[in-house]
């Protein structure tokens, strides 16, 4: 039964999570941008989720390492995400899935972090480091939303979208399509909006 509850829990967080962040079937990136950004790699303070912040709320660190990130989010539960960074016309980002679920001990082993790769799909991260300040973008939904529901311009990248209307797109672009819209995209602040901001600094 407990279980069960579980794996409905799983779902819910997915479908949840799936419309907050833009999901790919195929990774962000091509082989030629990755890159092995060792500078993130430690333990750093949460000050700001989603635009909002979380000083008083004494979230646990997150840890990076060069392939993963222990997450905690405002209620202080724990997933583990798989990453892979990469670097486009300057810029670094990060492509994220759902991790290893078997680190959890405290009976709540996922949030709504992991929960946005349950598909499996892969998801994004605009990446920002400045000595001791790291700083996390995720792009817009909304945008994309608006160019495919309400057609505010033109979206050169395909997608899946479920027959009911309140369904989610996933995107199905490839690679390659993906790198060129970062390019083009990267400092836009309207795909990139500030809004949904993560703010860390490095824990001593």
């Amino acid at each position: 039964m407990k279980m069960l509850r579980n794996g409905v829990l799983i779902v819910m967080l997915g479908l949840v999570a799936s419309g907050c962040y833009v999901q790919s079937l195929n990774v962000f990136y091509t082989d030629d941008v990755k890159v092995d950004l060792r500078e993130i790699a430690g333990d750093w303070k949460p000050e700001i989720q989603t635009g909002e912040s979380v000083t008083n709320k004494q979230i646990t660190s997150w840890k990076f390492t060069t392939n993963t990130v222990e997450t905690y989010d405002g209620d202080n539960i724990y997933s583990e995400l798989k990453t892979v960074y990469f670097k486009v016309a300057g810029t670094y980002f990060m492509d994220f899935t759902a991790g290893d679920l078997s680190k959890g001990d405290k009976g709540n082993v996922f949030n709504g972090f992991w929960a946005a790769g349950i598909a499996p799909v892969h998801s994004l991260c605009k990446v920002d480091i400045k000595g001791d300040r790291l700083t996390l973008i995720p792009p817009d939904a909304k945008w994309f939303t608006d160019r495919i529901e309400k057609k505010k311009g033109r979206l050169s990248l395909s997608y899946v979208k479920s027959m009911d209307d309140s369904g989610n797109c996933i995107f199905t672009a490839t690679p390659k399509e993906w790198v060129a819209f970062l390019k083009k995209y990267k400092d836009s602040e309207e795909v990139f909006n500030p809004k949904g901001i993560f703010v860390f600094t490095r824990k001593e």
